[in-house]
């Protein structure tokens, strides 16, 4: 499926260069290990919850972008 966003790597100000990509439904596990590596600040943050552990259901919805809807994107 094309989501009309092209990957692209981009240098941020301390001139890490990041790849970014639209997000697709193998990236599953890579979320579980994202949000396991995430202090519990970040993840409040990031989902406005304390969650311990990113659920399958989460995981899925995120991973699995149905058309029309805003990119989600990954980096690495």
């Amino acid at each position: 499926m094309s989501t009309g966003f092209e990957p692209r790597t981009i240098e941020l100000r301390d001139g890490t260069k990041v790849h970014l990509r639209p997000i697709v439904p193998d990236d599953e596990p890579l979320l579980h290990e994202a949000v396991a590596a995430m202090s519990e600040r970040t993840v409040y943050f990031r989902f406005f919850s304390p969650i311990k552990r990113m659920s399958d259901a989460l995981a899925h919805r995120l991973a699995v972008v149905e058309a029309p809807t805003w990119p989600r994107w990954r980096w690495r």
